[in-house]
């Protein structure tokens, strides 16, 4: 007789109440299989890969392609004296005259050498700028020791981010004849300042000089150091990612050391992991 074959007994008095029964448990019958295959499914599979491979495995983990955020340091004491300093492109706007050497600098901060730049120009317009080669970055850290060596009253100099070439680009600059400080704009070679402040140098020879260029929710914030002490705090967004650099205008004598620049990722939402 089949399991559900139904035949009425002493409890099952009549056959209807019989076949009531024997649906019951055709249903319950059905259920347990329906588990017994769901449990399959889920352990079946790494049961038959623990056999083969001997035991049990870890799940493989994901593999995720980072990579570190940009960082450059250069002091310039490997570079050969009175050449231009390696891994640097120069470029002038207007009739400039002077390069970028590096020069003998006991007293320098990283010791004993340094870059010096001699501008000789009247022109208002006429810088001379020097970029890193592969520093294309977006939002930076960037600082600089200077030796401010006074020219004419138009002598400037300072630092340069997000350049997409020698004639578009940020600037900071540190004018030392009237202790100012200007941020400035370069479209095509034409210069806009777009923020300003007075300095209070320290008595000691060299200077130092820093630009923090970092994301908002609906625009980037530049902060402008000079002396450790933040003059500065704007915003602009007429550029994005380009190179880092330095960048002297008019007459005058400036000398440059420890230049560093670090990819600033701390405010980003969803960027890359920092690897510190």
């Amino acid at each position: 007789m089949s399991v559900f074959e139904c035949k009425p007994s002493k409890t099952l008095s009549t056959l209807s109440e019989c076949h009531r029964q024997s649906t019951i448990r055709q249903a319950k019958l059905r259920c347990l299989s329906g588990i017994m295959v769901a449990l399959f499914c889920v352990f079946g599979t790494t049961a038959v890969l623990a056999d083969q491979d001997g035991g049990p495995q870890e799940l493989p983990k994901p593999k995720i392609k980072t990579t570190p955020p940009f960082f450059k340091e250069w002091n310039f004491d490997k570079d050969q004296l009175g050449a231009q300093p390696e891994g640097f492109t120069q470029g002038t706007n207007g009739q400039a005259g002077g390069q970028w050497v590096v020069t003998k600098e006991e007293a320098a901060p990283s010791k004993t050498q340094a870059i010096e730049q001699k501008g000789t120009c009247s022109e208002a317009s006429c810088y001379q700028i020097l970029l890193g080669d592969g520093t294309d970055v977006t939002y930076v850290d960037v600082s600089v020791r200077m030796k401010l060596v006074l020219g004419t009253a138009s002598g400037k100099a300072g630092i340069v981010l997000g350049a997409k070439d020698h004639k578009n680009f940020y600037a900071a600059v540190v004018t030392p004849k009237t202790n100012t400080i200007e941020a400035y704009v370069v479209r095509d070679g034409k210069v806009t300042s777009f923020g300003e402040a007075k300095i209070k140098p320290k008595s000691e020879e060299w200077h130092y000089l820093r630009v923090q260029r970092s994301p908002m929710i609906s625009h980037d914030l530049f902060n402008v150091f000079f002396d450790r002490h933040m003059l500065l705090s704007l915003s602009d967004s007429t550029f994005k990612e380009g190179k880092v650099g330095l960048v002297t205008w008019g007459d005058g004598a400036f000398a440059f050391d420890s230049l560093q620049a670090l990819e600033y990722l701390t405010n980003l939402p969803l960027s890359r992991p920092p690897a510190y």
